[in-house]
């Protein structure tokens, strides 16, 4: 594990804890990049519902930008309903994985929707499970 902490511009702590990889017992360093995946989504969707409440933007309004086919808007990415293909440069396993069905024909995976951006969601506790709304929404 790797932590970084800043105060302002000025980073004040940078250290590194355990092994990068363990079966080469190559130690991790303060510049180790680890594969996230999806661990990212929960704290971007905070970000974008934290905006929303705010007035900073509209979850309903299409995203500015060329796309092959209607905008899609915060809401619908927050959903994965954008309607962008399945797109995979991973592999965890030998075989490669299979791709998602396309949007709309499948169940949303995603631990935090827009359906829960609201300033009380905002102010609880965290989810209760992966697959459940916030506490009390």
């Amino acid at each position: 594990m790797s932590v970084a902490v800043a105060a302002g511009e000025e980073l004040v702590l940078a250290r590194a804890y355990g092994w990068a990889d363990v079966a080469a017992g190559r130690a991790a360093t303060p510049g180790t990049a680890y594969g996230l995946a999806s661990t990212t989504k929960a704290f971007t969707a905070l970000a974008v519902c934290l905006a929303a409440d705010r007035g900073l933007l509209d979850l309903d309004a299409p995203l500015p930008g060329r796309f092959e086919r209607t905008a899609p808007t915060a809401r619908q990415l927050l959903r994965h309903r954008g309607g962008f293909p399945a797109y995979y440069d991973f592999h965890y396993t030998p075989a490669p994985p299979t791709p998602r069905p396309p949007p709309g024909t499948g169940r949303s995976t995603s631990t935090a929707t827009a359906d829960n951006c609201t300033s009380r969601a905002a102010r609880s506790s965290t989810p209760t499970s992966a697959t459940t709304n916030w506490p009390g929404g």
